[in-house]
């Protein structure tokens, strides 16, 4: 069960959320895009 604080948000860190979220997306894309050079 999560805490709820009284701005509403569940958590104080999830305002970081969409920074990090971008961050995982770019590093996937990086491994990718090597995983598919090593492919060829």
């Amino acid at each position: 069960m999560a805490k709820h604080y009284p701005d509403s948000r569940p958590y104080p860190y999830d305002t970081d959320k969409p920074q990090w979220a971008a961050f995982w997306i770019a590093l996937a894309v990086i491994a990718i895009a090597i995983l598919l050079e090593f492919m060829m």
